[in-house]
């Protein structure tokens, strides 16, 4: 029988499902009822036939353990990506909830994270806590660690809405670069000209100036944005949008 009864030296009877797979158990949970017991391991076989099981002991691993092992999967990302998304973890919902096996989280303790932290961040920061959390708890699901990502029952805050953006004419270029300092003016002009980003600039080498039908124009194939941990130039590929 897998469903077995068993009694406690305090007196005490309890039922013991065990669930089994090629003659060995991968599952077992104790109940106070045998109904109970029973439903639980018929619901395990129907999940284990139609290959919607899941295994109870992967979901042990806290959520902290699991948030290390997904970032360290993001290596090939930049490096500014990949801080956008440690530092809400690190500081605000690993403290909070990080301890917790990733099997009994609930939506809960994701709404903790909001709450307990709200006061010290913008709508931004509150979109990207949860964003983290779910993000992690995707990739649990995709490992069939959990079953369902509880995080994403939690709508995201609303935030400021983006503004399109506004592109200079030549004349109001020409001005800004003559408000700024000598040595920041030839910066200006090749930023507003050029179209790209800062760091994309910083990243420029000389055999990335080439000729072109038109003359002379640069290559942008590599960025050197700023690290938030270490403030030096972190060198990768660029942006895709």
């Amino acid at each position: 029988m897998s469903v077995t009864r068993r009694a406690l030296p305090s007196g005490r009877v309890t039922w013991r499902a065990n669930v089994f797979f090629e003659h060995r158990v991968i599952a077992d949970k104790s109940f106070q009822r045998k109904t109970d017991a029973k439903r639980w391991e018929a619901d395990q076989l129907v999940k284990l036939q139609s290959g919607a099981w899941i295994d109870p002991t992967r979901g042990r691993v806290s959520f902290g353990s699991l948030a290390e092992e997904w970032q360290g999967s993001r290596q090939h990302l930049a490096v500014r990506s990949q801080e956008t998304t440690q530092f809400p973890l690190d500081s605000y919902v690993i403290p909070t909830i990080g301890r917790l096996p990733i099997a009994v989280i609930s939506a809960t303790d994701v709404e903790r994270v909001l709450t307990s932290m709200t006061v010290r961040g913008l709508a931004t920061a509150t979109r990207r806590r949860v964003l983290s959390v779910r993000l992690v708890l995707d990739y649990a699901v995709r490992d069939r660690r959990i079953s369902v990502n509880v995080a994403r029952s939690i709508p995201l805050p609303k935030g400021t809405t983006k503004r399109e953006p506004h592109w200079l004419r030549a004349e109001q270029l020409g001005k800004l670069a003559d408000a700024m300092p000598p040595n920041c003016r030839p910066v200006v002009l090749f930023l507003g000209l050029a179209g790209c980003r800062f760091s994309e600039m910083c990243a420029l080498r000389v055999d990335d100036v080439v000729q072109t039908p038109h003359g002379l124009g640069v290559r942008i194939h590599r960025a050197a944005p700023q690290s938030k941990r270490t403030s030096g130039a972190v060198f990768g590929p660029t942006k895709s949008h």
